[in-house]
């Protein structure tokens, strides 16, 4: 009888009356936090022995913290099929990340040595960048600038500058035919066909060629000069909620991303808990603080929210939820990865030339797609599989900055200082 009632769910009371045992607590879903569920730990583990190691390059490490869990498990089974295979693949996602953030892989000073030999590249690199800003204005620019008021629409300041959500570097037409197919079948290694074909949807809509990026004011956010090279960095993402009734706002929420203990080119435990952003309302990188204090002198915070809003939805539409969602995983992945942080050279931003980001792409190894899964939905790149496309600034007023560094130099302390990120350090100051 007792076992009876143990496996019913019940229990009797004082009366004898069976009573209902409570459900175990459900455990809440804080992955936006980038707090990995159970579930997620569990995979994490079993891809570990299915490869036979536990240590992994650090940005395939952050792909899985962030990927679409049912993809994970298509990973894991891929993995105990043909581990040497994942283990192969789990190099290339860098790749990936590097063009989201657009800065080449290859040595600069090496390039740099070079160029005089290379009358094309000599040719590509005459004019300013202010010149090569100013060829790049167009009118989606200037609707993004109406629609938003010119002003930041975090802060509500100005000046600002219109930023693109999907890559000014993968729209490009010089550089789009060698970077999309890439780019587009790693995302599909991590995130299932429908996802895929949301974000693809939002950015491929030429309608006289739709293997053609289009960009357009959907794909633009107003954002303060400072802001806009920490959204770079990675340093914080902006996670889509939803858009009212006439598409005439747009709820976000505001989540710093905390850069984690480790370099670019480190191997990492699959099983390593990444930091989360959960409070956060400053972070460390580059040996430097982050922080956004408004005039009022309280501090954004992770989980803060916003309203975008336009006064035309048809003309003035608003930055995509879809394209938002695509920054929102990746922006987080950045972080995790370390691709943001400063190299020893000059940073590589969307306003720079793509000269360097194409010779870049044009040397980069092909990338592979998993093998098929009897039991798995067909991997990137298959006949069933969905397929990809063949693929101003200004300074503001009432800002102060302070970026002294935590240590003599920020890139021989950068692990120091990011596990000291919560300690008191030199802020960057945002009013």
């Amino acid at each position: 009888m007792a076992d009876h009632e143990a496996s019913s769910g019940s229990r009797r009371g004082r009366t004898g009356t069976l009573i209902p045992l409570a459900e175990p607590p459900v455990a809440p879903d804080e992955e936006h936090l980038n707090i990995p569920s159970q579930r997620r730990r569990d995979l994490l583990v079993e891809l570990g022995r299915a490869l036979g190691t536990n240590e992994v390059p650090l940005s395939f490490w952050a792909c899985l913290q962030v990927c679409d869990i049912e993809r994970l498990e298509y990973i894991v089974r891929n993995a105990k099929d043909s581990p040497l295979f994942v283990s192969c693949f789990s190099y290339t996602c860098h790749s990936m990340i590097r063009a989201w953030v657009q800065r080449p892989e290859w040595d600069r000073r090496e390039a740099a040595s070079t160029t005089t030999s290379s009358p094309s590249r000599a040719s590509d690199d005459q004019g300013t960048p202010s010149k090569r800003r100013r060829v790049r204005e167009s009118a989606p620019k200037n609707l993004a600038r109406e629609r938003d008021h010119g002003s930041c629409v975090l802060t509500g300041l100005g000046p600002s500058e219109v930023a693109h959500i999907y890559p000014n570097c993968l729209i490009h037409p010089s550089v789009t035919s060698r970077s999309d197919p890439g780019f587009w079948r790693l995302l599909s290694a991590f995130w299932p066909p429908e996802k895929i074909e949301a974000w693809q949807s939002k950015i491929f809509r030429d309608p006289v060629d739709p293997s053609k990026p289009l960009d357009a004011c959907f794909n633009l956010i107003t954002l303060l000069s400072t802001l806009h090279k920490m959204w770079g960095k990675g340093l914080f993402a902006l996670r889509p909620l939803d858009y009212n009734a006439d598409m005439t706002e747009l709820e976000v929420e505001f989540y710093w991303q905390p850069h984690q203990d480790h370099k670019p080119a480190d191997l990492v435990p699959l099983t390593k808990i990444p930091l989360s952003s959960r409070d956060l309302d400053f972070v460390v990188a580059d040996g430097i603080r982050y922080e956004h204090t408004p005039r009022d002198g309280a501090s954004y915070k992770s989980g803060q929210k916003f309203v975008l809003r336009t006064e035309d939805p048809e003309r003035l539409p608003l930055p995509s939820k879809e394209l938002l969602d695509l920054q929102w995983n990746l922006n987080r992945i950045v972080a995790m990865a370390a691709a943001g942080e400063k190299d020893d050279e000059e940073e590589f931003s969307e306003d720079d030339d793509d000269g360097d980001l194409k010779r870049w792409i044009e040397s980069s190894v092909p990338q592979p797609s998993f093998a098929p899964h009897p039991a798995s939905a067909p991997p990137p790149g298959s006949p069933s599989a969905p397929s990809s496309p063949t693929d101003g600034s200004g300074s503001e007023h009432d800002i102060s900055f302070s970026t002294t560094s935590t240590g003599p130099s920020p890139v021989k302390t950068r692990e120091a200082a990011i596990e000291s990120q919560y300690e008191e350090s030199s802020p960057l100051v945002l009013q």
